[in-house]
Order: structure tokens, then C-alpha cells, then sequence
């Protein structure tokens, strides 16, 4: 009789087949239920550091600007005829002279990208390429040498190296010129690789050097405008241009216009 009761109590403590595929059913709706919002969590987590990553590249941007009485000259071509050029980027000045750490350049959101920014042993030249790719692209078109300038009232150009980097104070609307943000060097293939500026994509030009990365949930970017502030944007795309001139006469009214250009409205 023992041995029976025995028996019963073992027969009882195991799960049959179908609890057993019940159980795992419902850890599978939980885990379902469970990932995108752990996930969500974790990109909320890596927006945040990014946004504080362009915060201090704000702060490292303004003492530059303090100590020299301009922000950092950089052409919209600057780099691309010679990687050597980058030397005088952002990305190694501040470094160089010790503004702020190289971990500050990169964005944890970044991922599957070809080309990655490490900081190299050496300095830029011609063959060390990799100083291209900090994942912040700096504003080359209305902080490193003003683009509006190169158009008169009358419409023509003016000598590219007569063009001066941006003088704090000078600007119309600091809030909303942008310095830095999440940058990619096209937007047909956004991990090919991070870029050091961000630019206007322009008919007259050979068009952009590099382009604001919606890289947080694909959907948002991450800014510092010229007065320090920085803000998680959504469809950062609409604020490039693609088409026309933002010179001196024209376009105003345009979100290029106000985000890139010194000259841009107010608001």
C-alpha cells in the first residue's frame, strides 16, 4: 500500500506534455510582452548619455570659443580633399588640448556601422581616414564658416577664404542654430558610417557633406544648439535642405535656413 501512495505522489510531481507546453506558451507571451519595453528602456538610457555627450561638446565648444574669440573654422569641404585637414577639427582640438575626453564623441545607439570612429594613436593625415567618423557632425555651414556669406544681395559668390567662423555673440538666434548632432554620412545608407559635420544638401553645391542621423529608434536625433542647450529632435531630416540657395535674399523662411545658417529667424 506504501509503495502505491508512493508511486501516486511521483506521478503528481511530474508535468505532463501539455503543461509543460503551456508553461512555456506563456513565457513566450511574456518575453514577447517583456523585450520592446526593456528595449525601449535601454534606448532611453543610451539617449539620455548621448544628450549628454552633446551637452559637453557644447560646454567644450563654448570655452574654445572664449579662449580663441571664434568657434572652430571648418569649411564644408574641410577634410575631404586631405583627412590630414582634420587636425584642425574639432574632434582633435578639443581632444589635443584637452577640452573633453575622446569617449565623449561617441553615441552608444550607434550600431552596424562600417565605418567607426576610434581615436587613433596618431594624429590625422592623409592616410588616417578614421577621424572622419566621431559620431557628432559639427554645423560647417553656419559655425565654421558662414555658407550665407557666400552670396551677396545681388547674388553672387564671395571668396571661400574670406568666409569666418562663427563669433559668439554674433549669431541671430543661439537657440536654434545648431552646433552638434547624431550625424551619418548619407541617408541612403546611414551605417556606412558616422561623419564630423552636418551640412545643407544644396543644387548649387556638390552637395552635402554629411547629414543629421535619426538614429534613435529611428525616428529621433539628439542636438546642442550654439547657446549649450541640447534636445532629442524627431525627423531631424526635414531640417535639410534639398533644393535652393539659403543665401542672403532668399529662403528665410525655411527650417534649414533658421537651424544652419547664423542669419536664420528667430524662434
Amino acid at each position: 500500500m506504501s509503495n502505491l501512495l508512493s508511486q501516486v505522489r511521483v506521478n503528481r510531481m511530474r508535468f505532463t506534455l501539455i503543461e509543460l507546453l503551456v508553461v512555456i506558451a506563456i513565457i513566450a507571451i511574456l518575453a514577447a510582452i517583456l523585450l520592446p519595453a526593456l528595449n525601449s528602456a535601454r534606448e532611453r538610457g543610451r539617449t539620455a548619455s548621448c544628450i549628454n555627450n552633446l551637452k559637453q561638446l557644447g560646454l567644450a565648444s563654448s570655452n574654445y570659443s572664449m579662449d580663441y574669440t571664434t568657434f572652430v573654422p571648418m569649411g564644408g569641404s574641410f577634410g575631404f580633399g586631405d583627412a590630414g585637414n582634420m587636425k584642425y577639427a574639432p574632434a582633435y582640438l578639443y581632444l589635443k588640448h584637452g577640452y573633453l575626453p575622446g569617449n565623449v564623441w561617441t553615441c552608444d545607439s550607434v550600431t552596424e556601422v562600417t565605418n567607426q570612429f576610434l581615436i587613433p594613436n596618431t594624429a590625422p593625415s592623409s592616410t588616417n581616414w578614421l577621424w572622419w567618423y566621431p559620431h557628432y557632425g559639427y554645423n560647417v555651414v553656419g559655425v565654421g564658416h558662414d555658407w550665407s556669406g557666400l552670396y551677396s544681395t545681388a547674388g553672387t559668390t564671395t571668396n571661400y577664404n574670406e568666409l569666418s567662423p562663427l563669433i559668439p555673440g554674433t549669431e541671430k538666434s543661439a537657440s536654434s542654430l545648431i552646433l552638434f548632432a547624431d550625424s551619418a554620412r548619407t541617408t541612403t545608407n546611414p551605417n556606412y558610417g558616422t561623419m564630423f559635420a552636418v551640412d545643407v544638401s544644396l543644387t548649387s553645391l556638390t552637395g552635402s557633406r554629411g547629414y543629421i542621423r535619426d538614429r534613435h529608434n529611428n525616428k529621433s536625433a539628439n542636438i546642442v544648439f550654439v547657446d549649450g542647450h541640447a534636445e532629442n529632435v524627431v525627423d531631424p531630416i526635414r531640417y535639410q535642405e534639398t533644393g535652393g540657395n539659403l543665401n542672403s535674399t532668399k529662403h528665410f523662411d525655411t527650417l534649414g535656413h533658421k537651424h544652419y545658417c547664423r542669419g536664420g529667424a528667430e524662434g
